[in-house]
């Protein structure tokens, strides 16, 4: 059996499930909703050899049957379920899952660049879609005058990458303007630090590539 983590991939880009048996996501990332949520879905295969599946909590085979009934095997995160639903009739209200894609992919493309063309490295060589990770040393003072003196929050890193880099978001419904003031609050962190001079660079680069001006 083929199971695939779709966490960071599910509500960002096309998934080909034609050989995975069970793609599982979460209602914390492109969802765009609390923690909490578990969703998996299972090839037919996958639901065959469960059988009647095994243990008590976690009895796929029994929440399977449940759920064929309208109900689930325990109690439900009924909040939760009522948001995801919010969530996929606001997607289609915006265009559909393809415009989702397509502005996901555009501004993955239009960060990148932005922060590139400030002097940033990327990490990894090949990035996702889902967001974009800067690495530098100055990954931790960054994140704390994004948060204190621009309202940005963004994440960082963890185990070995923990404070050398820093992660932006760029899952979900997300307005444009709130991307560009986020490279832009990127660069003024820059220059507060004196490791670069303000000149609106990441901004002006973002709105290029994001709207189709820089071809």
């Amino acid at each position: 059996m083929i199971i695939s983590d779709g966490i960071t991939a599910v509500g960002v880009e096309r998934i080909d499930v034609t050989n995975i048996d069970c793609l599982i996501a979460g209602s914390q990332k492109a969802l765009m909703l609390p923690p909490g949520l578990s969703i998996l879905g299972l090839s037919n295969k996958a639901i065959t050899k469960l059988g009647v599946g095994k243990g008590y909590y976690l009895n796929l085979a029994l929440e399977i049957k449940k759920q064929r009934q309208n109900t689930t095997a325990y109690t439900a995160t009924t909040t939760l379920i009522i948001g995801l639903l919010k969530v996929l009739e606001t997607i289609e209200e915006n265009g559909s899952l393809t415009r989702l894609y397509g502005e996901t992919a555009c501004r993955s493309k239009a960060v990148k660049r932005a922060l590139e063309a400030i002097g940033l490295k990327s990490y990894p060589l090949t990035p996702a879609k889902s967001m974009t990770t800067i690495i530098d040393e100055n990954a931790s003072e960054i994140r704390k005058l994004l948060k204190e003196e621009f309202g940005v929050n963004v994440a960082g890193g963890q185990e070995h990458l923990k404070g050398k880099v820093f992660r932006i978001n760029q899952m979900g419904l997300i307005k444009t303007y709130e991307m560009a003031w986020v490279v832009n609050s990127v660069e003024l962190a820059l220059a507060r630090l004196d490791l670069r001079k303000y000149d609106g660079t990441a901004n002006k680069v973002f709105n290029e590539v994001f709207f189709g001006l820089d071809a």
